[in-house]
């Protein structure tokens, strides 16, 4: 027994994860959220994404056809916990929209400091407000979406965003409830931790803004 875990648990630094081949950016549109929950049969953007992804309707629609989540019929759904699983994603979704602030700074011109200084604080705050990871990092244009789908903005459009860094916030949800899926208590506990990063997001968005005496605008997208 000992020789087999010798075999097989790793010793020494973690390896970087490798990327290998081109990355290429995802367009917003395929998101399956935005497919199946977003786009109306009837619209202009319907009939425009299936006239140029035939191939994708006749799933979508078997998809489109189940309850949706949270809703009757659902695995997820009960009629006293659903509603107030979709109260959080309507704050979360009535809050995000076009976000947009211009510079209200505390000082008369930005605060000077350096990289790690800066950074330091963002970390800290962050963690204060309940992230259990914070990391900053340079911003693969990558992991950007091209084309608008359900974000703010002209559905369809090119998405530019030249943000030389970013900064990735990570919330842990409650193993105890997760491991109950696909029950409600799944969508309960992930609508409320996506709820908590999207404060923490936003006031660390805002903080910036009042450092930086520039508009931030802020783009999220919250993982699961």
């Amino acid at each position: 027994m000992i020789g087999v875990l010798l075999s097989v648990v790793p010793f020494g630094p973690n390896p970087r994860m490798r990327i290998l081949g081109v990355q290429k950016r995802v367009d917003e549109r395929d998101a399956l959220f935005h497919r199946f929950y977003c786009m109306k049969e009837g619209t202009p953007e319907f009939e425009a994404y299936y006239k140029a992804h035939p191939e994708k309707f006749v799933l979508d629609e078997k998809i489109r056809s189940m309850p949706e989540l949270g809703y009757p019929g659902s695995k997820t759904y009960d009629p006293m916990t659903s509603p107030f699983q979709m109260a959080t994603f309507d704050v979360i979704e009535r809050t995000t929209r076009d976000l947009e602030w211009e510079p209200h700074p505390v000082e008369a011109g930005s605060v000077q400091a350096s990289p790690e200084d800066f950074t330091r604080r963002i970390k800290g705050f962050a963690t204060y407000l309940g992230a259990d990871l914070v990391g900053t990092t340079k911003l693969n244009p990558a992991y950007i979406y091209s084309h608008i789908g359900r974000s703010p903005g002209k559905w369809g459009s090119p998405i530019t965003l030249n943000h030389p860094n970013a900064i990735a916030i990570a919330v842990a949800m409650d193993y105890t409830m997760i491991r109950l899926a696909p029950k409600n208590t799944v969508t309960t506990e992930s609508s409320f931790r996506y709820l908590e990063a999207t404060k923490i997001a936003m006031i660390v968005a805002r903080y910036i803004n009042r450092l930086a005496m520039r508009p931030v605008r802020m783009w999220m997208e919250i993982i699961a």
